[in-house]
């Protein structure tokens, strides 16, 4: 399953989170640091949807979406 949110929508992410495989890996593209929290993206993930840091994967680079997009 492929499903895409914004940094802003990350935060929604706990209504996703129920429909998450509980052995899904989630692909982190977003860049920067959350602004109330300073937690990286990937740990807001953690942190909003209850899923293991060792299911989390982040993309991360110079400007990938070229390169993400051509697969």
């Amino acid at each position: 399953m492929q499903s895409t949110c914004s940094s802003v929508d990350a935060l929604d992410l706990a209504a996703r989170a129920p429909h998450i495989e509980p052995d899904a890996v989630l692909v982190s593209l977003m860049k920067g640091i959350e602004t109330h929290s300073g937690m990286r993206m990937s740990q807001v993930i953690h942190h909003v949807a209850g899923i293991g840091l060792e299911r989390i994967a982040v993309l991360s680079g110079p400007n990938l979406a070229q390169e993400t997009a051509s697969g």
